[in-house]
């Protein structure tokens, strides 16, 4: 049996505030020790890919990052490694039907619940810094989610299951989590987190559009067809296989 790390071993940090504009760009500020952790339940200008905003409801949804320092594995396998520990945490509170959509979000059916934004910086041609960051709505009722997100389609642990949950015990219950499933990726267990990872995901077979995969790129679409140990996909058009690095994939049904 594995030996369980406790979240005070494991974290060099973990520092809370009452508000913060980014805790990606709060740690990225720092020259913090492996494995800190920042996290705030008032996040004021919220980061996503593309340079898009996420957007955090005060006081009722949770944004954390955790700092990492010289990694030995592919970033994606961090953001994997969260995915997976957020998913987890959300089924111990009662949460049914989460899944991730590939690269960085949470759903649940067609409503987006959660988002992950990792980030590098590079020394001497290694990973200096790496910053995982995950924002996920706890406790937003439709209506605040309608009117921050307009056009959007949101949903929050409250939506999907009528009940509020206490924010720092979900905050305490999520670092555990992370702690276990981080310690695959950093330890060089790939392959597992990779099958739990894809045990959460509904796309290897579905046919699938995907849209920016960089700024102003056309939508192209097929069947997906597998996600490599580099966390690529690889879409059939039905004449090539691609292998897609990122973008925003939509199954159709």
């Amino acid at each position: 049996m594995k030996e369980k790390v406790s979240i005070e071993s494991f974290f060099t940090s973990i520092e809370y505030k009452t508000t913060a504009t980014s805790t990606n760009s709060l740690l990225m500020q720092q020259d913090f020790v492996n494995h800190a952790a920042v996290y705030t339940f008032n996040q004021t200008a919220g980061r996503g890919r593309l340079d898009r905003n996420w957007v955090t409801i005060p006081n009722k949804n949770l944004a954390l990052s955790i700092g990492l320092r010289s990694l030995s594995c592919s970033p994606v396998w961090i953001t994997a490694a969260l995915a997976v520990a957020a998913i987890n945490t959300l089924e111990k509170n009662g949460l049914t039907g989460a899944w991730i959509k590939w690269p960085n979000d949470i759903f649940v059916g067609q409503c987006k619940l959660a988002g992950i934004l990792t980030e590098s910086t590079w020394k001497n041609n290694k990973i200096d810094k790496c910053i995982a960051g995950i924002g996920i709505n706890l406790n937003s009722t439709t209506d605040e989610l309608k009117t921050s997100i307009p056009d959007k389609t949101a949903t929050s642990f409250f939506i999907q299951t009528g009940k509020e949950i206490n924010p720092e015990l979900f905050t305490n219950s999520l670092l555990e989590n992370i702690v276990d499933c981080l310690r695959l990726p950093e330890n060089g267990n790939i392959s597992q987190i990779k099958q739990l990872w894809l045990a959460k995901t509904k796309l290897i077979g579905e046919k699938a559009e995907i849209s920016e995969i960089y700024k102003g790129s056309s939508t192209i679409s097929g069947i997906i067809e597998n996600i490599d140990d580099d966390g690529f996909l690889y879409l059939n058009d039905g004449v090539k296989t691609s292998k897609i690095v990122t973008g925003d994939v939509r199954i159709i049904f």
